[in-house]
């Protein structure tokens, strides 16, 4: 597992779920998504949801919400 998986994983064990914005300020992560790849080819099951919010702007986005599966 790299340093980035690591964090990562380590985020959903102790903290719950988390999203690109998270990823982004706590672990030090700018592409979740190919973190949680990494991540599910070794063998770690993770959930994921689309999520509706607002950006900086007020614009409603879509983002993705990750969390371990057990």
């Amino acid at each position: 597992m790299t340093p980035q998986g690591k964090r990562v994983y380590a985020f959903m064990r102790e903290r719950g779920p988390i999203t690109d914005g998270d990823a982004r300020t706590v672990c030090g992560v700018s592409r979740l998504s190919a973190i949680i790849l990494q991540l599910k080819k070794e063998g770690v099951e993770i959930k994921a949801e689309w999520i509706e919010g607002k950006n900086r702007f007020g614009e409603i986005t879509h983002f993705k919400r990750y969390w371990l599966a057990n």
